[in-house]
């Protein structure tokens, strides 16, 4: 009997211990590619979220989901069914408090410590929270999660008496409610179409002197803008927010112009910031995110991270966080690569290292009936060629005659082809590209 419990004992050593800090996209992803690992007894998953949801896509928070054309399950990746079949442990509405590097555990909000052999921080980011007077005044939102999603939703209603947990009428008689959307990157954006699509009267306030200033070109962001404005979307850019206005819930937003915005709803979007503060504690290498190398690892090898949360050297650019599905997706196939092969079993053929991580980046955003897709990351002094294909338009980086990045309005084709031209390394000719006329895909053969 003592034998059998050595041996039993033995075996629960040899499994590979894999905890994953968060519960997003890419803790999903991860757990998802080790699910034959799990079931050949190599590895044990266990997921810490801090939601009560198993991990969901974010991005239909600020479209679809917002405006009720879907429902909470569409935007869960994988139901609970999933994760118990394959063996898979959920740790919901718990957040891990502390990392032990020594002892290779985590303490966690609710519990004991959990022991890791491979710990993956994808921890994510949360919403960077709008510093004047007045912003913690009821009616203010950010929109990071499904709560938050679930918490705006019904005051977008042109009923001016609907309004979670409201027990008075919001605002004015209108039937329109006027929501002032603070940033203009791609949450604001998003939430303003959203809202319009819904009967609100929307202004957009951007403190640069354009929309996407951060993440897009002047000509796209020119193009974006107009697509706002044309649906009678008002956006107002360098201008300053001094304060939100009101008694018990906000009644208007002050500019730094002395203008006085009426408002009946503030949503704030002005960036997030990375959720690296495990990190730092534990003395792991931060600067910006969790700092990570090729292999998505940090600084210990038994710690590695995944989204948000993890910055990474992107060659031309710097080191840099990537925000986007596509990144957080690409990062946990990358670490489970990297985790199967540690784990291969005695005698097999081990899966060969995993080539450095090196992401042509891709993001996309749905406003209005409009989509926008980006391919590359471009750095902003690029010589920028336009292409128009019918009703759409690209903007065509390049970067010492190389191309570095594409950027598409509605125009699906040029998106695909420059992602594969990208991810060739292939550079089209300039003069090629500002002929409409020439056709993509015999482009990319004679290139």
């Amino acid at each position: 009997m003592s034998q059998k419990r050595d041996l039993q004992a033995k075996a629960r050593r040899m499994t590979h211990r894999v905890v994953i800090a968060g519960g997003g996209q890419a803790a999903g992803e991860l757990a998802a590619d080790l699910v034959d690992e799990v079931a050949a007894g190599r590895v044990s998953v266990t997921i810490i979220g801090d939601e009560a949801h198993p991990p969901y896509q974010r991005p239909p928070l600020s479209k679809k989901y917002l405006t009720g054309e879907i429902a909470a399950d569409r935007l869960i990746l994988r139901d609970h069914a999933f994760y118990d079949a394959n063996a898979i442990t959920l740790a919901l509405g718990t957040r891990v408090t502390g990392i032990d590097r020594a002892k290779q555990e985590v303490a966690i909000s609710s519990g004991a410590p959990i022991a890791y052999d491979t710990l993956v921080l994808a921890t994510g980011a949360r919403v960077r929270e709008l510093p004047v007077p007045g912003a913690d005044l009821e009616g203010v939102f950010y929109l990071r999660s499904i709560a938050d999603a679930d918490a705006l939703a019904p005051y977008l209603s042109s009923d001016p008496d609907l309004g979670a947990g409201e027990s008075e009428p919001r605002g004015p008689s209108s039937a329109s409610p006027q929501v002032v959307v603070i940033g203009g990157g791609y949450i604001g954006l998003e939430v303003a179409a959203s809202a319009h699509s819904k009967g609100a009267k929307v202004t957009v306030v951007e403190a640069a002197e354009r929309p996407l200033a951060r993440v897009a070109s002047a000509p796209f962001a020119a193009d974006v803008s107009e697509l706002h404005r044309t649906r009678g979307v008002t956006v107002l850019c360098g201008a300053s927010v001094t304060a939100i206005e009101g008694r018990e819930r906000v009644a208007g937003v002050r500019l730094g112009d002395g203008r006085l915005l009426p408002a009946d709803i503030v949503v704030v979007g002005i960036g997030v910031i990375p959720n690296a503060e495990l990190a730092e504690r534990c003395e792991l290498d931060t600067q910006g995110g969790i700092l990570v190398d090729g292999q998505c690892g940090t600084n210990d090898p038994a710690i590695f991270a995944a989204g948000d949360v993890a910055c990474i050297e992107m060659p031309g650019i710097g080191r840099t966080r990537l925000e986007s599905v596509q990144n957080a997706v690409d990062q946990a196939k990358h670490i489970a690569a990297t985790i199967r092969q540690r784990c291969a079993a005695p005698g097999s053929a081990a899966p060969s290292p995993a080539a450095n991580y090196a992401p042509v980046p891709r993001f996309w955003s749905d406003q209005f009936d409009a989509r926008l897709q980006i391919a590359g990351l471009a750095r902003g002094d690029e010589a920028i060629v336009k292409r128009v294909n019918g009703g759409g338009k690209s903007y065509w980086h390049y970067r010492d005659d190389t191309l570095v990045a594409v950027e598409t309005l509605n125009d699906a084709r040029a998106f695909m082809a420059a992602r594969r031209l990208l991810e060739a390394g292939r550079t089209p000719p300039r003069d090629m590209i500002a002929d409409g006329t020439q056709d993509l895909k015999s482009l990319m053969k004679e290139t």
